[in-house]
């Protein structure tokens, strides 16, 4: 499969500042991909200075019910945002700001306790044991 993500996605949407880009062509050339009938799309959203200036849906969101993806579609991210907060982690130890050893409470202070440690290094490796992330944060709303 060709790069899912060329740009960041973003899942909130203005209805009210929906903007013409100049270059939505050459954009819509680089989701080419995506733009066909009955396969996974896409959505992107450019912010620039605080405002969408552009946003567009490309293809479909649910193959198995047909859903098209539309501004209002919302995309589990949680995934795709991991590598680049385990790398802004690995970021502060270089800097001495924090140490991989460390247990999440030290940072976290309202994270719960487990009957062991559970380390920085544990959750940016994927050995922290921790249940699915979407339900931790049902159970904690």
């Amino acid at each position: 499969m060709k790069k899912y993500f060329l740009l960041l996605v973003f899942c909130t949407y203005s209805l009210l500042s929906f903007g013409q880009l100049k270059g939505s062509q050459e954009i819509d050339s680089i989701f080419k991909e995506w733009s066909k009938r009955n396969v996974p799309g896409d959505a992107i959203g450019i912010i620039k200075n605080g405002k969408l200036i552009y946003s567009k849906e490309y293809s479909i969101a649910a193959l198995e019910h047909n859903i098209k993806i539309a501004p209002s579609s919302v995309f589990n991210i949680c995934v795709v945002s991991q590598q680049f907060v385990a790398f802004s982690i690995l970021l502060l130890e270089e800097q001495g700001k924090l140490n991989l050893d460390d247990t999440v409470q030290k940072h976290l202070l309202d994270f719960p306790k487990y009957g062991a440690p559970l380390t920085i290094r544990h959750l940016i490796s994927h050995i922290d044991g921790i249940r699915d992330m979407k339900e931790f944060l049902h159970s904690i709303t």
